[in-house]
């Protein structure tokens, strides 16, 4: 798997989901459980991260980010 910048874009901290947005993939899905147990507490909106990108469990066709980490 490959590993892409980002930048989060919108984060729900009360629902614990967010979109970044990468050039490489457009906006993304990601949730807090693919968010690294050091950076989850950090992560916020304008932050550069990096992900991976894995096919979407609930919506077929489309994608999520995993193994996401701050920059």
């Amino acid at each position: 798997m490959s590993q892409h910048q980002g930048v989060v874009k919108v984060y729900f901290k009360d629902k614990g989901y967010g979109f970044i947005e990468s050039p490489q993939t457009g906006n993304i899905f990601f949730h807090i459980s693919q968010v690294g147990a050091d950076d989850s507490q950090r992560i916020d909106i304008n932050d550069t991260v990096y992900f991976e990108v894995e096919p979407s469990r609930k919506k077929p066709g489309t994608y999520t980010a995993k193994n996401v980490s701050l920059a």
